[in-house]
């Protein structure tokens, strides 16, 4: 599956995704949450690839959500370098879909 994998996303700096299936959540709401948050998480770590979890903005609640960054093992310099990349390209380009509740 690794194999798999790397071929896959060969040739690419790498794999973005969402970290998370849903925006954070409030804490009343986590008792009653029917998803594993880490569902999306466990992909890189099931294949031995380095990962970053990135800010991006906030959700609804105004709590924060998160983009994923996943390399090929071994990589993590590169990743670490991308990540610090978006972040300073995306500064103050955030967006907040704050409401109150």
């Amino acid at each position: 599956m690794v194999a798999l994998f790397s071929g896959a996303v060969s040739g690419l700096a790498a794999l973005l995704m969402p970290t998370t299936p849903c925006v954070a959540q409030p804490l009343s709401a986590i008792d009653h949450c029917t998803y594993n948050p880490a569902m999306y998480t466990r992909l890189a770590a099931w294949l031995g690839c380095c990962a970053v979890a990135i800010p991006n903005g906030t959700g609804f609640h105004g709590l924060p959500t998160s983009l994923q960054m996943i390399g090929l093992p071994n990589s993590d310099r590169s990743i670490l370098e991308l990540a610090r990349s978006f972040e300073v390209a995306a500064q103050g380009c955030l967006r907040s879909h704050r409401t109150e509740v």
